[in-house]
């Protein structure tokens, strides 16, 4: 096969034996049922795929054997200069000859009989058997002199060509031969391979958005790629930079406090950034329609809250922080990494709409219901608190309440992945709150999946 041809695919769908006289009395008689069960078939065979090449290869089978002897579909996308053969159904010689011709003219692309005008006018064409072979430019070399021969051989009769009209443009054009002097195409005929053709050109578009759609996907998910790995890398260099030099300060007689205290900070924002930008990612995922992967191990979620409070404490010195748990430790079986980022989350929420001088209050607590057994995590502050009309809104992706703005600047994502992280847990996170009064967060997760049991369980 030559380089840049087309995909040759061959639909034999039609039988060997040509139609005949009794064949065509029938199908005056019964044209009605005819049209119905051939629309029903239309829409059966173009239903089956959304990729373009797949969609293409059906359409010929929507005419062969009951509309057409031979079937040829041409398509264009909007970068070719001229209609190429996309599929082909008829008796075998006849599709040989199609994919050799190729029915490309470039000699003579204005010429009215050709393909390439019927796309271009959008207008459909009916030729009596004498024409039925007018694509062949009136055979001016010896690849067209067969095929006319051939066409003529068979037994000539009529064709047509419809265009492919798709809602923004014409993608292509039908062109049906009878191959049976008996068989003359009517204005029914017509009619119905225009609404037949209609119906395909709809497939052909919904195939050809869907391409570029996955395209346009695609090129996203490199750009996002890039951008994120460009954002991560310098500020994952920062965080381990002052990690290495913190207990290097400390170290120091005297030790400068405040030198660690910044150094601590530095480290601390640097990873909420990457934590952020990790964050991105898994809405982005979600969003997608793609469940967020998770690395279930042995978890200590009492370690993971104290961690998460001291990191506050040593960032905000205006609120107070009370932490409180019964529990030496609470172990299940979840995704480290992305329930810290869940806590971080909902306790930084809550520090930074908590007025100076508040109280931020955390429990952590196993709790049990019927037979199930759960970890809870509850947040509670006294900030100002989210407006009733908006919190059926709260875990919406980039939502913000209507009175967050005068008090910080954030993205509206935070709440939202952490929705889909707990939730791709098994578990639940909801949100009461009272203007005025503060917000109530509640985080929880089953204690019975995984391996591990939980550490005091029996004490809930």
């Amino acid at each position: 096969m030559e380089e840049g041809s087309p995909t040759r695919t061959r639909h034999n769908v039609w039988a060997r034996q040509r139609p005949r006289r009794a064949r065509v009395e029938q199908r005056r008689s019964s044209g009605s049922d005819l049209a119905v069960r051939m629309r029903a078939a239309a829409d059966a065979a173009l239903v089956d795929s959304l990729n373009e090449g797949t969609t293409a290869e059906h359409i010929p089978s929507i005419f062969v054997p009951a509309l057409a002897g031979l079937c040829v579909i041409h398509t264009i996308s909007p970068e070719e200069e001229y209609p190429r053969v996309a599929a082909v159904a008829g008796a075998s010689a006849e599709e040989s000859l199609v994919w050799d011709l190729d029915f490309r003219d470039p000699q003579n692309p204005t010429h009215a009989d050709s393909v390439w005008e019927i796309v271009r006018s959008g207008r459909s064409l009916v030729y009596p058997p004498a024409r039925a072979a007018f694509m062949t430019g009136a055979a001016r070399d010896a690849e067209r002199t067969r095929l006319f021969d051939t066409l003529q051989r068979l037994g000539g009769g009529s064709a047509m060509v419809v265009p492919l009209k798709g809602r923004e443009r014409i993608l292509g054009a039908v062109s049906l031969f009878t191959g049976t002097p008996a068989w003359r195409y009517t204005a029914d005929d017509l009619r119905l391979a225009e609404e037949l053709a209609n119906r395909a050109a709809i497939a052909l578009e919904n195939a050809e958005r869907y391409r570029r759609l996955h395209e346009a996907f695609q090129a996203r998910e490199e750009h996002l790629a890039g951008i994120t790995h460009d954002l991560r890398s310098p500020l994952t260099k920062i965080a381990l930079i002052a990690e290495l030099l913190e207990p290097c300060l400390a170290a120091r007689d005297p030790v400068d406090e405040v030198a660690v205290e910044w150094l601590g900070r530095i480290g601390n924002t640097t990873k909420q950034m990457v934590g952020q930008i990790d964050e991105l990612l898994t809405l982005h995922w979600a969003e997608a329609g793609c469940d967020i992967e998770l690395e279930r191990h042995e978890v200590d979620l009492v370690s993971l809250v104290e961690r998460e409070v001291e990191v506050q404490r040593r960032m905000t010195r205006v609120q107070s922080i009370d932490f409180q748990t019964a529990l030496p430790a609470l172990v299940g079986y979840w995704d480290a990494g992305r329930l810290e980022r869940v806590i971080s989350n909902v306790v930084e929420n809550a520090v930074k709409y908590t007025p100076d001088g508040g109280t931020i209050r955390i429990t952590v607590a196993a709790v049990r219901a019927g037979m199930e057994r759960y970890a809870t995590l509850t947040v509670e502050d006294e900030g100002i608190g989210i407006p009733e009309q908006d919190l059926p809104h709260v875990f919406e992706p980039f939502f913000r309440a209507t009175n967050a703005a005068m008090y910080s600047t954030g993205s509206g994502i935070g709440l939202a992945v952490s929705r889909r992280i707990v939730e791709q847990h098994a578990g639940s996170l909801t949100l009461t709150s009272t203007v005025g009064v503060g917000t109530r967060i509640c985080l929880q997760l089953p204690l019975t999946e995984g391996p591990a049991i939980p550490h005091a369980l029996g004490a809930a």
